[in-house]
Order: C-alpha cells, then sequence, then structure tokens
C-alpha cells in the first residue's frame, strides 16, 4: 500500500504526496521531509489526522517521537451517529461526500487516482442498517486498489462538516444515500473559475 501525505488550506488540496516504503523508519524520515518541506506547517502547532492501524501505527508512532502532534484515527472506532453508522470510518467518509455534493471543496489538484478511488469505495449495510464500509480486502478481492490516497483526503477532512462552510444547524440531519459523480464536479470546478 501506500504511505499518502495531504495538505488542505480552507477548502482547497494544496498537497497530495505519495511513496511506497517497506522500512517504516525511512517512511518516518520521508513523511517528515514532506512535512517540513510544505509552507505553513510547523511542527509545534500543526496537528496531523493520521492512520494509527497496522504498518501505519509505526510511522505515526516514528512521528509523535520527533515531536509532531498526531491525531491517531481508526475507522474501525465507534460513529458518533451511531444510529445510521456502524463505525466512525463509513461516517467520515459519507461527511466527505456531502462537502463534495455540495460543492465545498476545490478538487482540481487532486491525482485522476485519488478521483477513481474517491469514486470506487463501497459500503454495505450492517447490523440495524447501520452503513460500514466494506474491508479493504473485500474491494481488493472485487478488484479494486487499496483506497489509500483517499483515505488521506478523508482523515484530513474528517473534522470539517458543512457548518463549517454554511453555519447551518440543521445538517447534521443529512444522511446521503451515495457518494457523489466526482468525475462531474470535478469537470464543473476545472471549467468555473475560482
Amino acid at each position: 500500500d501506500e504511505t499518502v501525505v495531504v495538505g488542505w488550506r480552507g477548502n482547497k488540496c494544496i498537497q497530495e504526496k505519495w511513496f511506497r516504503e517497506r522500512d517504516t523508519t525511512v517512511a518516518v524520515d520521508k513523511v517528515e521531509a514532506i512535512l517540513l518541506s510544505t509552507p505553513g506547517v510547523d511542527k509545534a502547532i500543526t496537528v496531523i489526522n493520521a492512520d494509527d492501524g497496522g504498518v501505519s501505527k509505526a510511522i505515526t508512532d516514528g512521528l509523535a517521537r520527533r515531536g509532531w502532534i498526531i491525531r491517531r484515527m481508526l475507522n474501525q472506532w465507534a460513529a458518533r451517529n451511531k444510529r445510521d453508522f456502524g463505525n466512525i470510518g463509513a461516517e467520515n467518509w459519507f461527511r466527505l461526500g456531502r462537502l463534495i455534493s455540495q460543492k465545498l471543496l476545490i478538487l482540481s489538484n487532486l491525482s485522476e487516482k485519488t478521483i477513481s478511488q474517491l469514486k470506487s469505495r463501497h459500503y454495505r449495510k450492517g447490523e440495524k442498517d447501520r452503513t460500514y464500509l466494506k474491508k479493504k480486502s473485500e474491494e481488493k478481492a472485487e478488484g479494486f486498489d487499496s483506497p489509500d490516497r483517499a483515505d488521506a483526503h478523508v482523515l484530513a477532512l474528517c473534522d470539517l462538516t458543512l457548518e463549517d462552510f454554511l453555519g447551518e444547524t440543521n445538517s447534521r440531519d443529512y444522511k446521503p444515500k451515495h457518494l457523489v459523480d466526482i468525475d462531474t464536479l470535478v469537470k464543473e470546478q476545472m471549467d468555473s473559475k475560482y
């Protein structure tokens, strides 16, 4: 799988870098080099949302030992909205889908592979009709790549809600049925002037 570092400033992706590295010590060096070369990133105040599962845990541990502020996340953690979602991963993906569907994010800087991964993440219904993400192993068995790049964007934006952009109070009740047509939104954004 890929190690992915993304950065957002406001509603625009300012950085999307990825690499493959088996040695987690070397991966920590590479991630830190990316972070230090990013304008506006300051080790003392920049909070990094990071996947803390599997091999990623060694990378987050290494960054934390070097003084980075890490907010560890696992898709399997309990959802905030336990009525509709089986875990925080599914809830975060749907939240990002809502921000995209409302055209609140500028997607023109995302790689084609990221766009493809955003479009190809699948869900399943579980107990009490709650929504879960399909496991990566299930996705791979069906011929889909691991959504590493898309997951990084979901993590980077996991704390943003519609209220952050619009100041609305009723958007918590929104329950999307599926992800939006990202190709159309990107094309619209590319054709319009920001």
